[in-house]
């Protein structure tokens, strides 16, 4: 763990101080594009909706061009997992295919979905674009399951505790 830094910045940031050609794997959770309509009038779409109000300010997805552009940049040969709702799944693939690399969609289903539906599908799915080029490990050796384009997880809820230390 002494080798990990943690960064509390736009990754845009971040990413023009790395060095052209220097990562091999990005793995990143982009802010989604929401489709914000739909509901019920009950206690639970109330909250709900109080919550999607509440982060607003990144509904509408990412700059595909500056972020997608910088991490072509850093890595060495593009390698990238990059999960994202269904709305953006065919501006990621068609970004990178204009660049010349291949991309597979991917999906995760998740075994314990949170029963909120409000008038709409659950949302038990979350979708992963898979970019890569030529010269890109992959584990041929890796079991059939491990190769299978729709993985089946759990949602995982973590607790995190904060240690609050005075100063002295």
């Amino acid at each position: 763990m002494s080798e990990i830094t943690l960064y509390n910045d736009d990754c845009i940031n971040i990413l023009k101080n790395i060095k052209d050609k220097t990562i091999d794997l990005i793995c990143t959770d982009i802010p989604y594009e929401l489709n914000k309509h739909g509901g019920t009038n009950s206690e639970l779409a109330k909250r709900s909706a109080r919550m999607r109000d509440s982060v607003d300010f990144m509904a509408y997805g990412i700059d595909y061009d500056s972020v997608f552009s910088e991490f072509i940049r850093v890595c060495k040969i593009p390698n990238m997992i990059i999960f994202c709702s269904n709305l953006q799944v065919g501006k990621i693939i068609s970004f990178f295919s204009e660049k010349g690399l291949k991309t597979d969609v991917l999906v995760w289903e998740k075994s314990n979905p949170a029963p909120m539906c409000n008038g709409k599908y659950m949302s038990d799915l979350e979708y992963i674009i898979y970019v890569h080029d030529k010269g890109t490990p992959f584990n041929n050796d890796a079991p059939f399951e491990f190769k299978k384009k729709c993985k089946i997880y759990p949602i995982v809820v973590s607790t995190i505790k904060f240690i609050l230390l005075k100063n002295h």
